[in-house]
Parts: C-alpha cells; sequence; structure tokens
C-alpha cells in the first residue's frame, strides 16, 4: 500500500469524478452517508436520500446549532449541507473544500438562490484553514476528514478556528485494524485514496489530547453496510464496475476493515475553570478524563510546588518503608515528589480512568485503583495505612467534607493525614473544618502558599489518635 496520499491527488479526484456521482449518487451533489431507516423496502435512491435527511437532523440536533451560530463546515462540498443548515436554523456559515469545482458549484448555487442567506465558501485544506482562531461556534464535517493526510492534523485545525466550549461534529470512516487485507486495500483504500490511519478509539484520543470533551460517539458500520448496498444498486445501470467495489466495500465492512463512527465534541481551553465550574451535567471524572492528556503541563509551573510542599512535609515525619495512600492521586504529581524524598510503598486512587493511566505510566505506585471517595465502601479495609495525602481533593464542586470520614478511616492508629484546602474553600466550606475536629486529630504542621499566582492554599499535617 502506498505511504501517504496527498491532498492535490483529493482534490483532483473530487474535481475529475464529481459529476459521475452527482450522475447517481445525489443530482444536488450531497455526497454523504445517510442513517437509514428501519424500512428500506422502497427504491433504493429514496430509502438512501430518506437515510441521508435522517442523518442530517441527527447531527443538527447533536452540534445544538442556533441562528446565533457561526458554522464553519469542513469538506464543504457542493455546498449542499451549508445551504440546509444555514435554511434551516439562520446561522452563518463558512464552508471550506479542496476541490475549485465544488467550491464554486457551491457559490453558484447560493448566488442562484438569491435572498439573504449569510453563506461564504473558500477553497482551502484542512489541515492549514485560512481563517482566524477561536472564531467559530461550531464545526461541522461529514465524510471528509478520512481524505486528510495525518487526520490528527483536523483535529488540531478545528480545536484552533474555535470559540471556547465551541463544538465540533463530524462523521469519518475510520480503520478497526490496521492490517487491511487485499479487497479492504484495493476497494476501499487505495480507491478513496486513504489510509488506514485512524480507528475509533485513536479519534476519541486525538480529540481528547486535543483539549476536546467527548460527549457523544457512535458506531455506524451496520448503517455504512446499508449505505453502500443501496449505493451498489443505484450505480448499477450506468457504472457496474463501481456497483462491484461497493459491494466488495460492504464485504470490508462485514470483515471489519472499515467503518464508519461520528463524534460530538466540545472545546475546553481553559480546564481548570471548567473543573471548577458547578451547575452542569458533565460528571467530574469525565471532566479530568478530557484534562488527563495535558494535566501534567497545564499546571507545571502554577501548581506543583503544592504537591511538592505536602510530600516534603510528610516525609521528614515517616519513615521511607511507610505504607502511603495518595488519594485522588490525579497523574501522580504527589507521587513523584514522595519518590524524590525516597518513598516506594506507595498506593494511588482517583475517579478519573484517564488521570489513573497517565499515573501509571510513571510507574510510581506498586497499586492504582479507579474510585469515588463519595461511594459508601472504603477502596481499602480500615487501618491499612500509615499515611494519607489528598492533595487538590477538598476544593469547589469536588469531593464533599464528608470524605474526610474514609480517609481517617483508612489510616492505622497514630497514622498521619495531609490534606490541602483553599482559604476560600475553607472559609465557604465550614463542614470542612468541622469534619476535621470531629476525629480530633492532632495538627503537627500547617503551610500556607499561593497556587495559580493569586490563590491561598493551606497544607495540613494531622495525626490520627492511637
Amino acid at each position: 500500500m502506498r505511504s501517504i496520499f496527498s491532498e492535490k491527488e483529493t482534490e483532483a479526484f473530487y474535481d475529475r469524478e464529481d459529476a459521475k456521482y452527482r450522475s447517481f449518487w445525489d443530482h444536488e451533489g450531497s455526497l454523504h452517508w445517510g442513517y437509514l431507516p428501519p424500512d428500506r423496502s422502497g427504491p433504493a435512491s429514496l430509502v438512501f436520500k430518506q437515510g441521508c435527511e435522517r442523518w442530517n437532523m441527527m447531527m443538527l440536533e447533536a452540534s445544538g446549532i442556533t441562528a446565533s451560530s457561526r458554522v464553519l463546515d469542513l469538506g464543504c462540498g457542493n455546498g449542499n449541507t451549508a445551504i440546509w443548515l444555514a435554511q434551516k436554523t439562520g446561522c452563518e456559515v463558512v464552508g471550506v473544500d479542496l476541490s475549485g469545482v465544488r467550491v464554486q458549484n457551491a457559490r453558484d448555487k447560493v448566488a442562484a438562490l438569491g435572498g439573504d442567506l449569510n453563506i461564504s465558501f473558500v477553497k482551502g485544506s484542512v489541515l492549514d484553514l485560512p481563517l482566524e482562531d477561536n472564531s467559530f461556534t461550531h464545526a461541522w464535517s461529514q465524510a471528509t476528514f478520512y481524505h486528510v493526510p495525518q487526520r490528527i492534523g483536523a483535529v488540531r485545525e478545528a480545536f484552533r478556528v474555535l470559540q471556547d466550549r465551541g463544538v465540533l461534529v463530524f462523521d469519518d470512516l475510520v480503520s478497526p485494524t490496521r492490517e487491511v487485507n487485499f479487497n479492504a486495500l484495493r476497494f476501499v483504500y487505495e480507491r478513496l485514496l486513504f489510509q488506514p490511519e485512524m480507528s475509533h478509539a485513536d479519534y476519541l484520543c486525538a480529540l481528547r489530547q486535543h483539549g476536546f470533551f467527548v460527549r457523544q460517539h457512535l458506531d455506524l458500520s451496520q448503517h455504512l453496510d446499508g449505505n453502500y448496498d443501496l449505493l451498489s444498486r443505484m450505480a448499477a445501470e450506468r457504472y457496474p464496475e463501481l456497483s462491484d467495489a461497493y459491494r466488495h466495500m460492504c464485504k470490508a465492512i462485514h470483515e471489519r476493515q472499515v467503518g464508519w463512527s461520528f463524534f460530538q465534541a466540545v472545546k475546553i481551553a481553559d480546564c481548570l475553570n471548567w473543573v471548577y465550574e458547578g451547575g452542569e451535567e458533565t460528571p467530574l471524572h469525565q471532566k479530568y478524563d478530557t484534562w488527563a492528556h495535558r494535566y501534567d503541563s497545564d499546571l507545571a509551573t502554577s501548581y506543583r510546588n503544592c504537591p511538592a510542599q505536602a510530600a516534603a512535609l510528610l516525609s521528614r515525619l515517616v519513615p521511607h518503608d511507610a505504607a502511603i495512600l495518595d488519594a485522588g492521586c490525579g497523574t501522580g504529581m504527589v507521587a513523584e515528589a514522595l519518590t524524590g524524598f525516597g518513598h516506594a510503598n506507595l498506593t494511588g486512587t482517583d475517579q478519573s480512568a484517564e488521570m489513573l493511566s497517565a499515573a501509571a505510566r510513571k510507574r510510581l505506585y506498586q497499586q492504582l485503583k479507579q474510585h469515588d471517595l463519595h461511594d459508601d465502601a472504603l477502596p481499602y479495609p480500615a487501618d491499612t495505612f500509615d499515611a494519607v495525602t489528598a492533595i487538590g481533593v477538598f476544593t469547589f464542586n469536588h469531593v464533599r467534607p464528608d470524605a474526610l470520614d474514609k480517609l481517617v478511616a483508612m489510616l492505622r492508629p497514630g497514622g498521619l493525614l495531609v490534606v490541602s484546602a483553599r482559604a476560600d474553600y475553607m472559609a465557604q466550606t465550614p463542614e470542612f473544618t468541622r469534619r476535621l475536629k470531629a476525629h480530633s486529630l492532632t495538627q503537627l504542621a500547617r503551610r500556607e502558599l499561593l497556587i495559580f499566582g493569586q490563590e491561598q492554599i493551606c497544607l495540613f499535617v494531622l495525626r490520627k489518635q492511637g
């Protein structure tokens, strides 16, 4: 298989083949796939059209586009979806496509419609959009990204041009396996000029790594199979070779050589403020799943001194072989500091699976366990640990103060609790101080420092009675 297909080849392909596809796929030039209705007994072209219309509506509902939205249509083709979005919602749409033929078709269509639709079209690459940063509320793409060499670049560009909390909705062909067979190589990848580069899971990872929170993702491969069965019948009379290629496409789908996926993702430019926010339905562990990939780099200078100071305080008071639980361990900043002081008997818990994965890669903990401190059960038996740390755990819209009871319970008699809390959090959450006092913990040390440049935080070292 060829190592890469260039955007120039893709542009030439669609400039050359556009008229053919319009002749049987959709004479208006809307070339994407559909979410097919349960009843597929009618004429193939009608069923296919119904599926495309259903899928447009499903993507629109997922996007949240309204009249006040500014939408970027990535791979706009002949402009049909851009026009439909503008007519349906009253939003502004900017369409971008590699194909000069299609961009001109789109412009001609808008001119022929007249009226006051706020639509424009630009010839350009998804990898290098000729558009300003943070200039769109939504980015929309159908059946486009698989043509882009190094599709992660398309994700990166979408993030760049979206505003904070902007929404990206797109569908794309995906590769469940990179070891494609001859049938898939010939009739899918080489025919359509794309690489077996991204699986569904790869897209999830790429979106999160580049700062997107993935709200929804769907495997639509079953519908893709139905689409190409319909297209094979639609092309049979005029283009028998293409019809045969579509039947091979169905075979490749059955063999999981190719699939179809959908993603709805939100740009999170400032994860720190996002995790502190309340009043939304997104669970905290999902927010930290999104942040895990850039947590360390985001907090490298503004926060790391806090876990470092906590580790220094604890290290002076316990031996190197002490059993230490790092509750709410995140990516392992406390463990990194403790390891530097010679401690190795470390256990970590966190409610975010992605944060735990980041911590595991550092190989600092003997054991890691996913656990929500709001759960009724203890993650480990009572009286297990010589010390428990909870750094960055008790703060706004995070862990409730009653979780202190669980942390103290897991301490052995005479064990140490090292906990941090912002000064404003303690002032507004008197229950936190009451819980500490309720356990008659003896304060051994207290230190105050600043995080994020201006937030005062208090570190406490407390001993459990015994």
